[in-house]
């Protein structure tokens, strides 16, 4: 047969070299147009995966990096909080990161705590190296510091001064109010006495108008 004649010439590398070669442009399309959209559907799909992995790579850089500059290892509390609270005293950020909690100074205690002996511990240093060994931080002084306190203190007192004003004032108010009342009586009085002496003096001239010798010696 011609076709097995044709295969037989394929396994051999007989085949024709001068075999005309016609390029059918609609057939040409046809044939890659699927292999083209499904490249480039694939092209998008990988491009659409490495973006948002470096999307989210990119935002928890950028929020450890947020958490490390503005937020104190120790406490937790913000930079911002700690910079209103010690701006009056220039104990703001810096002074509470170097002197109030040094990141150094704990990694340098617990290292003093597993370096000493347990027999020499004292009561707190026990406490401290259980809970290091459980892994827990409860002894951190978290959300609190030095500054912070002090600035609750501050309003503390401020607060009960503002209370004992305005109890003050209150009483002041009430003296006050209760002398306008004596006033208003007293004037309410006075006006009396004047209405009667006026009238006890109408009477007495009346009187003289009426006997003229009375007036006379």
């Amino acid at each position: 047969m011609e076709s097995d004649g044709f295969k037989e010439n394929l396994r051999k590398g007989e085949y024709e070299k001068d075999t005309p070669f016609e390029l059918n442009p609609k057939s040409f399309i046809y044939d890659n147009l699927f292999n083209f959209i499904i490249t480039m559907f694939l092209v998008q799909i990988w491009g659409g995966l490495i973006i948002d992995a470096f999307s989210s790579l990119r935002e928890e850089t950028e929020k450890r990096l947020d958490i490390t500059e503005n937020y104190c290892f120790i406490c937790g509390n913000h930079k911002d909080t700690l910079e209103k609270a010690g701006s009056n005293k220039n104990e703001g950020w810096s002074h509470h990161t170097k002197r109030e909690h040094n990141v150094w100074a704990y990694v340098f205690y617990i290292a003093y705590i597993r370096s000493k002996p347990q027999n020499d511990f004292t009561g707190v240093e026990s406490e401290v190296a259980a809970k290091i060994e459980k892994g827990d931080i409860s002894w951190f002084p978290c959300n609190k510091a030095l500054v912070l306190q002090n600035v609750q203190l501050e309003k503390e007192e401020e607060d009960n001064d503002k209370e004992i004003i305005a109890k003050e004032g209150r009483a002041l108010q009430t003296r006050l109010s209760a002398i306008l009342r004596r006033m208003a009586k007293v004037q309410k009085q006075m006006s009396e006495k004047k209405e009667l002496i006026a009238s006890r003096l109408k009477r007495g001239a009346s009187s003289k108008a009426q006997d003229p010798r009375k007036g006379t010696i």
